[in-house]
């Protein structure tokens, strides 16, 4: 079955044009391919004649659906996001976002790039988090336990100056690649509800949370115990 064309496209005008813009650009189309206005014109046969009136016939309902959906704001808004599929589920009866895949709903998700550094500072500050609120407080500031449990990180390693961040690149299967992968997930996911552009249910949501604190209690405990210098479980 061949794909539906665009309907901005079938009426020839831009994304963003205005309703006057979509409602002349439809009477125009009406007018040229209005099978009176087509029948009436010369032609070399009566095969000719046939095919145009079947093609004019063809733009004449196509210029309907098209000015039916982006003349109504609703429906328009609907299209503009989800497409064809959109607005067969509204005709359904359905949610506009109905049958489609997350990816099509959040749109492309963009890729950032994490070093070793980046991973780990993530993670110390959720550890930071957890101990202001437990009350906890040695007198320093965050920004200042942060930078003391990166300069002793830096220490334990063994590597690297103490004012340069350590960049080493996870390599894959690796521990660090893990981290690695995690921390760029939940970036992407904190990214997509902060634009607000994400139909998440809730209870997906709220599994996501348990599944986020029940993370966040384990790395807390691996970061207190690397602190301590403590063998790894």
């Amino acid at each position: 079955m061949a794909e539906k064309e665009d309907y901005y496209q079938v009426l020839g005008v831009a994304k963003d044009a205005t309703a006057e813009q979509i409602k002349a650009a439809h009477k125009s189309i009406m007018l040229k391919n209005h099978p009176d206005m087509v029948k009436n014109r010369k032609y070399p046969d009566d095969a000719a004649k046939q095919k145009a009136l079947a093609e004019a016939d063809l733009k004449f309902k196509a210029a309907n659906e098209a000015e039916g959906v982006l003349s109504d704001p609703s429906k328009r808004a609907t299209y503009d996001k989800y497409g064809h599929k959109g607005i067969e589920n509204l005709n359904a009866g359905k949610s506009g976002a109905s049958g489609q895949s997350y990816e099509q709903v959040a749109g492309p998700v963009v890729r950032k790039s994490y070093s070793e550094e980046d991973t780990l500072s993530f993670f110390e500050k959720r550890a930071e988090r957890s101990r202001t609120e437990d009350g906890s407080n040695d007198g320093l500031t965050s920004e200042q336990r942060r930078e003391k449990a990166r300069q002793d990180r830096i220490a334990k390693r063994g590597g690297g100056s103490s004012s340069t961040p350590a960049t080493t690149v996870p390599t894959p299967g690796s521990a660090i690649n893990v981290f690695h992968d995690v921390a760029t997930k939940v970036s992407d996911v904190a990214d997509k509800l902060k634009s607000g552009d994400v139909a998440v249910p809730l209870a997906d949501l709220e599994d996501f949370r348990k599944s986020l604190t029940k993370l966040e209690g384990m790395i807390d405990q691996q970061i207190a115990r690397a602190k301590r210098g403590g063998p790894r479980p």
